[in-house]
This record gives C-alpha cells, sequence and structure tokens, in this order.
C-alpha cells in the first residue's frame, strides 16, 4: 500500500520541558531499538532485515522537511527522529508499527534519557471474533463519497492544529461519538459547498485491536467505516446515538478483524494492491483518528517531560484531508493534515472553522 503517491508513514510530535542531551535521546534510541527489534530493520520486500547501525538523532531547524523525508522503510530503520529546539519528532512507517507502538518506543526512550527504568516490552496479542462479518450492515451497497479535491494525489502533506477542551456528554453517548459526528458532517457540508455528492459520507477510523490496548509493538490496529446515515433535520442527540450505535455493532461483530491467513495477505503483493485500487473499495470520505488515551495511565506520570503533544497521521492517496488526534492533559490535540496539491488554503480554513464551530455545537447539545 506504500506508494510515491501516499507514503504510509507518521508522525509524533513532543513539545517537551526538559530537553536531555543528545548523547541521551541516543541512548535511549538505543535501548528501545533492543527492546524493539523491529525498530532496528529495514524491509527488504517481505522481510526484515537487521541494520546494526547506531541510532542518530537529527538537529534541525525545519521541521516540515523533516516530516516531508518521511520514513523509508526500505532504507532506514523506523522509527526516525530529529530534534527541533525543544521537540522531539518522531516519523514511523506503519509497517513497522502503528501509532501505540510509537508511542511506547518514545515512552521507553525517553525513559532511558531522564534515568527512570522503562517498563519491560510486551508481546503484541490481537483480539479475535469467533464469526466476523465483512461489512458493516450499515455500510453502503458500494463506495462512499470522495472528498472535493482540486486536483490528484501528491506526496506532500500540509498540516494545520486545532486545540478543544473536551467535555463529559450528560447523555448515552461518548466524547468521541461527538467527534466523530463533527467531522460527518463537516465532510458533508464541505462537499455540498462545491457542488459534490453528498449522499454517501463516510469516516475511516482506526481501532486499536490489541487484546491489551497498550501492550506489542507492531501492526496492533485495524479500520472500521461509520456512516453518515441520518437526514440534515436529524437532532445532534440522535445522530450521536446513531453513531453510537455502528460503534457499539462493529465492536460486536468484527468488521475490524482480519484472519491472518486471509488470501490477500498470504497472496502477491500485487494481488492486495490491485484489490484496493479497485472503485468498489470502499474507503470513507476522509479518515478520522482520536486517542482518548496515550498511555495505561495518568499523562503527568506517563509523560511528566511532555507539555504539549501532536499527532501527524497518515493520508491514504484517495484522501486528500484527515483529522488525527489524542486528548491529552486535558485538552484535545486534532492535526488537519491535508495535501496542499488538492486543497488550498482557502480549503483548509474553511474546514478547521466550521469544524470548530459544529463541535461547540455538539457541546451545548449533549452536555
Amino acid at each position: 500500500m506504500d506508494r510515491p503517491a501516499r507514503p504510509l508513514d507518521g508522525g509524533l510530535i513532543l513539545d517537551l520541558s526538559t530537553v536531555p542531551d543528545l548523547a541521551a535521546l541516543e541512548r535511549g534510541a538505543a535501548r528501545a531499538r533492543e527492546a524493539y527489534p523491529v525498530s532496528r530493520c529495514v524491509l527488504d520486500d517481505r522481510t526484515w532485515r537487521v541494520v546494526d547501525d547506531a541510532p542518530t538523532i537529527l538537529e534541525t531547524d525545519d521541521l516540515q522537511a523533516f516530516l516531508d523525508a518521511g520514513a523509508p522503510i526500505r532504507t532506514t530503520p523506523s522509527p526516525r527522529q530529529a530534534l527541533v529546539g525543544r521537540r522531539l519528532v518522531t516519523v514511523g512507517h506503519h509497517a513497522a508499527g502503528d501509532l501505540v507502538s510509537i508511542l511506547a518506543w518514545v515512552r521507553h526512550q525517553l525513559d532511558v534519557a531522564f534515568d527512570r527504568e522503562p517498563a519491560p516490552p510486551t508481546d503484541l496479542a490481537l483480539r479475535t471474533c469467533e464469526a466476523p462479518v465483512r461489512k458493516s450492515k450499515y455500510a453502503w451497497s458500494g463506495a462512499s463519497n470522495r472528498l472535493f479535491s482540486r486536483a490528484g494525489p501528491s506526496n506532500v502533506r500540509r498540516r494545520k492544529k486545532l486545540h478543544l477542551a473536551p467535555f463529559e456528554p450528560a447523555v448515552d453517548v461518548t466524547y468521541n461519538d461527538a467527534l466523530l459526528v463533527t467531522t460527518l458532517d463537516v465532510f458533508a457540508a464541505f462537499n455540498a459547498a462545491r457542488g459534490a455528492p453528498t449522499d454517501r459520507i463516510a469516516v475511516w477510523c482506526p481501532v486499536n485491536v490489541r487484546a491489551r490496548p497498550f501492550d506489542g509493538f507492531g501492526n496492533g490496529s485495524s479500520r472500521v467505516r461509520i456512516y453518515r446515515r441520518y437526514d440534515e433535520d436529524t437532532p445532534l442527540l440522535e445522530r450521536a446515538r446513531h453513531v453510537r450505535e455502528q460503534v457499539t455493532w462493529t465492536k460486536k461483530n468484527g468488521e475490524w478483524f482480519v484472519p491472518v491467513d486471509h488470501p490477500l495477505l498470504s497472496g502477491p503483493a500485487w494481488l492486495l494492491r490491485m484489490y484496493l485500487s479497485r472503485p468498489w473499495v470502499d474507503m470513507a470520505t476522509g479518515a478520522f483518528s482520536h486517542g482518548e488515551r496515550v498511555g495505561p495511565g495518568a499523562d503527568e506520570a506517563l509523560w511528566p517531560e511532555v507539555e504539549d503533544l501532536e499527532i501527524v497521521g497518515q493520508l491514504d492517496q484517495r484522501h486528500p484531508f484527515g483529522i488525527f488526534g489524542a486528548t491529552f492533559r486535558g485538552a484535545t490535540r486534532l492535526t488537519l493534515l491535508y495535501d496542499p496539491a488538492q486543497l488550498n488554503d482557502e480549503d483548509v480554513e474553511s474546514l478547521a472553522e466550521d469544524f470548530e464551530r459544529r463541535f461547540e455545537a455538539a457541546r451545548a447539545a449533549l452536555s
């Protein structure tokens, strides 16, 4: 799935209150590599090959250039890092590990750098499902609408940040449901304002499928789609309840489950690429990801030196725009990631302003 126009790498940007010296950070990175052996490897076709070089952390003033360089998993072990002032930037490739893996790796590194004993690494075990469904009962008969875009994809990604004050809904839905409804409605309104289709809007959501949510380095994530199957005049509470109904059904019925012996995964790589390129494969309208926690405990204890956190996700080549974030130290940090070849500054400002406006409406309606 890794293509020149859409490399499957993502980033984690930490603002540190105290920055250890470079030697301490590199010592921590070496220990993290030992704890998580795949992070010592490059990928030759489908085989991991160990690279015995010492991890080096680039010191630079150009954060965007470092993010643009990505994580070339065929030549460089993943993750790779840079220090930009007081910001520790980590870029990892999805073939090596998902976001939870990168968080665990960096936490291990920082514990060593600050002379704390890191938690021992654990094996990756995935949830199972006895009779998983192939498709959600809420799905369309074909693919979802694509988000409006002005051109074809490029390999450039830019970002805009939003900070939100989370709230606790006073009804039978979750904060995450409120964010999902907001995203669905923003996508629909954005397409409607530009004459693009709005009858099949959906969100592409990563889900953590680990048996233990923060254990194991590797690919412990899968994907589900959440569909906008309500009318324009449906009250916000009913929209959120409908999203909650879909999330609950999907978790129970295993749409997220992919068996290890699936023919698409055990066959040649070109077969999977060909399948995913079919126009009827539903990649939803755009991506949304929000982590309600960034580790198995209190943020202040797990990340004592981290003041702020930004997650830079991955864009599939069919997505010109995605929303990625986490709630950390009492605030929700969202990164709006977009391809500047497909969306201009005015488009992105429109998406951001509409998201903030609809989020405040959701807060008023649900709390």
